[in-house]
């Protein structure tokens, strides 16, 4: 009893917090960046590729899970690059420390409530790039872009105050092709749940319902 008690109260906390993130996506494409609104309309980036948005939420054995899902087609008949750009920033400074997890290949953000884990996928590709700094880093244009000619992150693979963290998802879309990218954020009260529910994620990401 105790333990179900301190699961439910954390997971009370986490709702209490569940707004602390500030997510902001942006599209690169051909070396051009531009913020993009999430939004079940439909949207166009360089008159090439149209894009819409759907949230989802679920459970999962003590965890939180908030998430996007964004569809994405190629309305060109040349085949183009895209970079997805996900940056998420604190709004409440609850976060001690954050870093990459090279093992599980996610973001991971240590608050008081437990724990706060970050990722993507789009085909069968996980993060390529990632940066967790400080917010006295992001420029003028609020973003976390070392070189966006080049599509190149400032790469700091660790914060431990006042932390905004960014990461890509890439991809080459073929001429009129469509695809799917998926992003998620895990509030879990340990570490085991949260990387158990992590790997369902991207194991099966259908099962997770989706806000229509």
């Amino acid at each position: 009893m105790d333990t179900l008690y301190t699961n439910e109260k954390c997971m009370d906390n986490f709702n209490d917090s569940a707004t602390f993130f500030q997510l902001r996506i942006g599209m690169w494409i051909d070396g051009e960046f531009s913020w993009i609104e999430m939004s079940e309309k439909e949207h166009h980036i360089q008159n090439c590729v149209q894009y819409k948005s759907f949230a989802f939420q679920d459970e999962h054995k003590s965890c939180l899970i908030d998430g996007h899902r964004i569809s994405l087609e190629n309305l060109n008949n040349r085949s183009k690059e895209i970079k997805l750009y996900v940056q998420y920033e604190q709004t409440k400074p609850l976060a001690k420390l954050a870093y990459y997890r090279p093992k599980d290949h996610l973001l991971s953000y240590h608050i008081e409530e437990g724990l706060v884990f970050i990722n993507g996928k789009i085909d069968e590709k996980g993060i390529k790039q990632y940066t967790v700094t400080s917010a006295d880093q992001i420029n003028e244009e609020r973003h976390l872009w070392g070189n966006i000619r080049k599509g190149a992150l400032k790469y700091q693979p660790l914060a431990s105050r006042n932390i905004v963290s960014a990461f890509t998802l890439e991809s080459f879309l073929l001429p009129y092709e469509h695809t799917f990218a998926d992003i998620w954020n895990i509030k879990a009260i340990n570490e085991e749940n949260g990387v158990n529910a992590n790997r369902k994620l991207i194991k099966n990401r259908l099962e997770f319902s989706f806000e229509r």
